[in-house]
């Protein structure tokens, strides 16, 4: 995946649903620009990493506004940051806190 990161000008994620919101904080952490579809769990990981300047929200099914977005940002790109300009959360998520989200989640739909 680094040697996609490395050649893209830009991230794409029109997905309707979206479990985690992994992929857009891989995104951000390689200093990439993004344009997402308005994902709770993406607005998440852009609140998390405190980036939203390097995101780009369009309604979600949206393909209309999509094209804009997409046209919006080869009109005016916005840079990939620099690696020391990266948020340096890249430790927010570890195993371990993903496993105790789930056991979270896991409880809280089994009623304890």
């Amino acid at each position: 995946m680094q040697f996609y990161y490395q050649t893209c000008s830009s991230v794409v994620f029109p997905s309707k649903y979206e479990g985690f919101g992994l992929a857009i904080a891989e995104a951000i952490l390689q200093g990439i620009p993004v344009i997402a579809s308005d994902l709770e769990v993406f607005q998440e990981q852009v609140e998390l990493y405190n980036c939203p300047e390097r995101v780009q929200f369009y309604p979600r099914g949206d393909a209309d506004s999509l094209a804009n977005c997409l046209e919006q940002f080869i009109l005016n790109p916005i840079p990939r940051l620099l690696p020391e300009d990266i948020p340096n959360k890249v430790n927010l998520w570890t195993w371990k806190d993903v496993a105790k989200k789930y056991v979270e989640l896991l409880k809280e739909n089994a009623g304890y």
